[in-house]
């Protein structure tokens, strides 16, 4: 590879592709003799698995949590509700084909909105 084809080593620290920056932590001597089974177990590097799971922590951290099932149902539940009830309290009879469409419909729609409720949460 010829030297204009490698970035000089200027590039890679303003890009943040050299790990140059340490962090370090204590622990005690039964806690390091754990993380040694634990590594030797994952056939990496102590280091990089403490790398690893510090990213995971990282990246959960930004991602957006999923709703849990219960909150799923219960947005259903509502949707149902709200969406069968009118109707009858009108004095409105459903089809069959309506309450199909109207169950396949909540079905599609519980999870969305149930993310979008705790997307406004977060923010």
């Amino acid at each position: 590879m010829s030297e204009e084809q490698s970035p000089a080593p200027e590039s890679f620290l303003e890009h943040g592709r050299f790990r140059d920056i340490g962090i370090t932590t204590k622990l005690t001597q039964k806690e390091v003799e754990r993380l040694e089974t634990l590594t030797e177990q994952s056939g990496i590097s102590r280091s990089e698995f403490i790398r690893n799971l510090i990213l995971e922590a990282l990246a959960k951290a930004a991602s957006t949590p999923e709703p849990s099932p219960e909150l799923v149902e219960i947005i259903g539940l509502r949707l149902m509700l709200t969406n069968y009830l009118k109707p009858i309290a009108y004095g409105k009879t459903q089809t069959k084909e309506e309450v199909d469409v109207l169950s396949a419909t909540i079905r599609d729609r519980k999870k969305p909105l149930a993310q979008e409720i705790i997307d406004g949460v977060k923010t």
